[in-house]
């Protein structure tokens, strides 16, 4: 993470937005007290991570990290978002200790927007969750004029580092790392990286949809009888809603992993999480019930080996480490969004509205409490809204599939979503923003006048020049061949040139003039 941070200094690709809605009635001293006490409770937020002779160093700075309240109704409801987007579209410097920042917005009518922005190499999901308790007992405490019981000192990240450096080493690591590194290579090549069919791009969108109470119930049920897990059926169906849109039959996917493999590390808040590549291969013949759980016995194997760092996987398998490792990634959201809701804090949590992508698709399913809902995260890149739509749509029949009629195979769920599509060769029906091929040469002119335009032998015809070949010739057929006054029909002009400088010249003199041409080929037998 901190490699692609310096690779990208300007990304915010994994910064970490936080807005909190909470509703009138809140006491702003008190939140303001326990959002402050909560910076300075925890090393792993004022750490920064800087560059030594001997590799990266964590270093836990001793100042008070300050959160910074407006006055009452310095912000409203329509104002507030730009001040987010100003505070969530900078990126951070991890060579400083304030990667964890946060905004009170109290608004007129009495209610308030927490912001707090983090990168990502300080927080995780299963942090994000002790933040929120420690953020309403702290707020409790100094509601009620409670001192604040300083919480026993643990292990945070810098031990953390400490341990992993030595498991690393332990022969145990090494026998997961060769197991893990096997495991890939038995697996058939991956589908070619994706390609953008835009300009390429961080930006991208947030499309969230519900999964629906009812599915959702129904997912829980056959994960009971068929003793699997939630995270085990819905990488599946990710994997087939990939397929149907981009068409890759073993596409690139990776997935985070809480990473905690010691209890003394459970209740520390940090980046601990790992990332882990899931080897995917569609096979028609199967039924989804059939794919569902050979996929399931992959994802099983890869997760039993969760320890061996990204890192060493990529040095084992001797992978790029300057292009993309993955273009999907799935996650099962292990943060609880809505638990703030049922506490004093009555807090809501809320989305932004701009977002850079880690990778083309995310897909993240996240427990709201009475349903799942699914977040797809795109980069605009490679992908648009409609496809999103689909996409989302592919995945909830998918499920519906699996759980209702196991026996189906992926072709039942492929062929209504492909034969939903328009043809290949239907482009799309805008406007052409020039009426001519005159116009066009015209206007590429006027952009590069002295950029090359044409190419023959050694020599080499700026647009300019060209512009003034066609002009000049232009002229004199017009001068030298001159049409009889009223004659309005439309008119062809037979070409016997060969491929040269001036058939070029001539045609777009032609076209200036609203002639057709009619090129012979001087190559052309003769008719006998």
């Amino acid at each position: 993470m901190w490699l692609m941070q310096q690779r990208t200094p300007q990304a915010t690709a994994y910064n970490v937005p936080l807005i909190l809605h909470l509703a009138a009635g809140i006491q702003l001293p008190a939140l303001a007290e326990a959002v402050q006490r909560l910076l300075a409770r925890h090393s792993g937020l004022r750490t920064a991570f800087v560059s030594g002779a001997d590799g990266l160093y964590q270093e836990v700075c001793e100042r008070d990290v300050l959160c910074r309240t407006f006055a009452v109704g310095a912000f409203s409801e329509q104002t507030w978002r730009s001040f987010a987007t100003l505070v969530f579209d900078t990126p951070f410097d991890l060579a400083t200790s304030a990667l964890c920042q946060a905004w009170l917005l109290p608004f007129a009518d009495g209610s308030c927007r927490l912001l707090m922005n983090l990168h990502h190499i300080v927080i995780d999901g299963w942090s994000m969750n002790l933040l929120f308790d420690d953020l309403v007992q702290l707020y409790d405490d100094a509601l009620h004029g409670r001192a604040n019981a300083e919480p026993l000192p643990g292990l945070g990240t810098l031990e953390f580092a400490l341990w992993q450096r030595q498991w690393r080493v332990d022969p145990r690591y090494r026998d997961q790392r060769r197991a893990l590194a096997g495991l890939h290579r038995q697996q058939p090549a991956c589908s070619p990286p994706l390609v953008a069919v835009r300009e390429p791009g961080p930006q991208a969108r947030l499309y969230r949809q519900p999964l629906g109470a009812m599915r959702s119930a129904a997912l829980d049920r056959f994960c009971s009888q068929q003793r699997v897990t939630r995270y085990e059926v819905l990488f599946s169906v990710y994997a087939w809603s990939v397929y149907a849109l981009t068409g890759c039959e073993r596409p690139r996917i990776a997935s985070p992993v809480s990473n905690r493999p010691l209890t003394e590390f459970e209740d520390a808040i940090g980046m601990f999480a790992n990332t882990v590549l899931i080897p995917t291969v569609l096979d028609n013949s199967m039924t989804l019930d059939q794919q569902m759980h050979r996929q399931t016995a992959t994802v099983r194997e890869v997760l039993a080996l969760q320890d061996v760092a990204l890192a060493d996987l990529v040095e084992d398998l001797r992978l790029s480490s300057s292009s993309a490792l993955f273009d999907f990634m799935f996650v099962l959201e292990n943060t609880d969004y809505a638990r703030l809701a049922r506490t004093s804090l009555r807090a809501t949590f809320e989305l932004t509205e701009t977002v850079q992508a880690k990778c083309p698709l995310t897909l993240s399913v996240v427990d709201v409490g009475s349903q799942l809902e699914c977040w797809w995260e795109y980069q605009c890149s490679y992908f648009d809204a409609a496809q999103m739509t689909s996409v989302n749509q592919v995945f909830q029949q998918g499920l519906d599939l699996l759980l209702e009629k196991p026996s189906a195979i992926l072709d039942d769920l492929l062929t209504p979503y492909r034969f939903s599509l328009p043809p290949a060769s239907q482009g799309g029906s805008d406007a052409a923003p020039f009426g001519t091929l005159a116009d066009w040469f015209e206007h590429q002119v006027n952009c590069t006048p002295d950029a090359p335009a044409l190419v023959a032998d050694q020599q080499r015809i700026s647009y300019a020049e060209l512009d003034a070949l066609a002009d000049t010739l232009a002229a004199t057929l017009v001068e030298q061949c001159p049409l009889p006054e009223g004659y309005d029909a439309p008119l062809q002009v037979v070409l016997y040139l060969e491929a040269s400088v001036e058939h070029i010249v001539a045609l777009l003199a032609l076209a200036r003039l609203n002639l057709t041409a009619v090129p012979l080929d001087p190559g052309y037998p003769l008719a006998g």
